[in-house]
């Protein structure tokens, strides 16, 4: 089969729906089929990559538009997937003026595939006023416009709750999970941990947690780490807290509040590096810890990379409720709710701990193509 994914930017490490992209592209390639890739709204510096086409923002879309035509006609693809998020295409998540262009730059032969990967804001029962009222339905008029013309043949999402608001517009999707954007390194190890503590830190029985990306504002991650370092202390352990890639203003803020802690444990800011010594460290981790809203583990790469590494996850909030419907929460292995001020498990969560595995994306590469129609 000959496939095309389409989304709106293929920086590496700086968007975590092209990295899927990236991945899933190469994955099909692995499984005998011809995969291309293509940003129409890149922010960076487009260099010449196989497989990968990058067109910069500063272009005019006119001219976008036509190359994207004419390369997906040279391409001849049986299949057009788009990979969909709204502020990828504007950075208010206003997509206006996308969709007609969109849906006519397809091959009238192809089939079409649409992956929602966010929705818009306004959802959660939560958003303010602001986001329900007037931002929110303006991202929801651009963004349906572009699902109805798009007239895809099969819809996904990543989680339940996206399923069930599509539903409410007769869309009808079904959820296809997301794999993480990290390969797990299965020869060798490129960095270990015991490389990077004191040397006194690195005798010492250890329980060893991190986060993985950006720290939300809403996350009171000092609140876990506090009954975590407690916990730790309790099973004759220190806590060795991680904080692995870029984790943004608030993140920087933990750290601050660490370094006037030095009771609670041993932090290591990694920052950002490789996706091999990311995946090697992981390996080394006992407990991922996330901020996502329980209802929203199903979207986050972050957890998806924390499981394909076997790592269990803990997860504090619980304050995203999809507005008039019941609460919908994805099933995922691995992760656990534990809610402040309750008491962790801690023997239950390290003895849930699995060996790493790098299938997921094969298994859902294939369960895409299975949900296409016999014709594609």
């Amino acid at each position: 089969m000959r496939i095309a994914l389409i989304c709106s930017s293929l920086q590496p490490g700086r968007d975590g729906v092209g990295d899927y992209v990236r991945r899933l592209t190469n994955e099909l390639r692995s499984m005998g089929h011809t995969s291309i890739a293509i940003a129409l709204n890149d922010p960076g510096d487009c260099l010449d990559e196989p497989n990968i086409i990058r067109l910069p923002r500063k272009t005019a879309w006119s001219k976008r538009w036509a190359q994207t035509r004419e390369c997906l006609a040279k391409f001849s693809p049986d299949l057009v997937s788009l990979q969909w998020v709204p502020y990828g295409w504007h950075p208010r998540g206003y997509p206006r003026g996308v969709a007609s262009p969109l849906s006519n730059i397809v091959p009238p032969n192809a089939k079409r595939h649409l992956m929602v990967h966010e929705c818009w804001v306004g959802i959660n029962i939560r958003d303010t006023i602001l986001h329900r009222v007037i931002i929110g339905p303006l991202q929801r008029a651009a963004s349906l416009k572009v699902f109805r013309n798009w007239q895809a043949q099969v819809t996904h999402t990543s989680i339940p709750a996206f399923a069930a608001c599509l539903q409410r517009y007769s869309i009808k999707a079904t959820v296809l999970p997301l794999f993480g954007n990290i390969p797990v390194v299965n020869e060798g190890q490129i960095t270990t941990l015991d490389q990077l503590l004191p040397h006194d830190a690195n005798a010492a029985p250890q329980l060893i947690v991190a986060w993985f990306g950006t720290v939300p504002i809403e996350w009171n991650a000092g609140e876990l780490l506090i009954r975590l370092s407690a916990a730790a202390k309790s099973h004759g352990r220190r806590l060795v807290i991680l904080s692995l890639g870029r984790t943004g203003a608030h993140g920087h803020k933990l750290t601050e509040w660490l370094n006037t802690k030095p009771d609670l444990g041993l932090h290591l800011p990694i920052g950002e590096c490789s996706e091999a010594k990311l995946s090697s460290l992981l390996k080394s981790i006992d407990i991922g810890l996330s901020g996502v809203p329980l209802a929203l583990v199903g979207k986050s790469g972050a957890i998806a990379a924390f499981h394909e590494h076997g790592i269990p996850v803990l997860c504090t909030r619980n304050d995203w409720m999809l507005s008039r419907s019941d609460q919908n929460y994805p099933d995922l292995p691995l992760v656990y709710y534990s809610p402040s001020g309750s008491t962790l498990n801690l023997d239950d969560y390290l003895n849930s701990r699995r060996p790493a595995d790098n299938s997921a994306v094969s298994h859902i590469a294939q369960k895409l193509l299975d949900s296409l129609p016999p014709s594609a």
